[in-house]
């Protein structure tokens, strides 16, 4: 959901165990839930820097499928049965109440101390009293577990306090909480759908932490054999006619997408 955010970035370290639904390292993990009726939705949209472009895929499901029983006060969910890691199975599951109806952003405590405490806190909003209870949670720096139709991702590492740290890990930022949209409203989500996880596949132009490298002509081409067959069938026309007149914003957006496509690619090959 907008303003809180679960994401698994996973590089050569540490090793993952991956196997067809799961990929699971020392910092966090993520497994998709394949169920009927999901779709998937690949899609270009630009960049604030006037040379790049961004690119996902979406995992969609319908919207009565997608819906996950909401609340806006903490709650308790029990021993975590359905963690990735067995160890992690006896953990108390704590929901955080932040209202979305496609995502239930959790955390998952272990110590007795920690446990006791935030049952005391069943039924509270968690931005009651000034953020308090918030600061605490987050000082307590419990595993993250994000839930939704379409699987889970759960983060270990510690919450970066400044930063984001390379590897999985979350955003919760009050202010910023939309509980009613789990994207942006440019990610071209199909009529009747809600998206339940996004993908992003390797970005030509970009590395993982969003710096700048030079034009990678395979990872292009990869992307645009996934929009190829998951993207929107009136982008993928009017990118591919991008020298005609543009009659409507998706058409603008394909043409001035493909303008910074050949641009990237006629530099990269100079």
């Amino acid at each position: 959901m907008i303003g809180a955010v679960a994401e698994f970035h996973h590089g050569e370290d540490p090793p993952a165990h991956i196997d067809e639904w799961t990929a699971v390292t020392s910092l966090g993990a993520i497994r998709v839930r394949p169920r009927p009726g999901m779709r998937l939705r690949a899609y270009e949209l630009l960049s604030t820097d006037q040379e790049c472009w961004q690119h996902g895929v979406a995992v969609c499901l319908p919207e009565d499928d997608a819906r996950m029983q909401s609340t806006r006060f903490i709650r308790e969910l029990g021993p975590d049965r359905d963690a990735v890691r067995i160890g992690d199975r006896e953990g108390v599951l704590f929901d955080l109440g932040l209202g979305s109806s496609a995502c239930l952003f959790c955390v998952r405590l272990f110590e007795s101390a920690q446990i006791g405490a935030l049952r005391e806190c069943v039924g509270a909003a968690l931005m009651d009293q000034e953020q308090a209870l918030y600061r605490r949670i987050r000082d307590w720096n419990p595993h993250r577990v994000a839930l939704a139709a379409s699987g889970r991702i759960e983060v270990y590492a510690p919450i970066g306090h400044h930063e984001a740290p390379s590897g999985p890990h979350t955003h919760l930022i009050p202010h910023l909480l939309r509980p009613s949209r789990t994207v942006a409203s440019t990610v071209p989500v199909p009529p009747g759908y809600t998206a339940s996880l996004v993908m992003y596949p390797e970005n030509p132009l970009r590395d993982t932490l969003g710096r700048r490298k030079p034009f990678s002509p395979s990872e292009h081409q990869a992307f645009q054999e996934i929009l190829a067959a998951f993207g929107d069938e009136s982008y993928l026309r009017a990118k591919s006619a991008a020298s005609l007149p543009a009659a409507s914003r998706l058409e603008r957006l394909a043409q001035r997408v493909a303008a910074r496509q050949t641009q990237a690619s006629q530099e990269g090959i100079s």
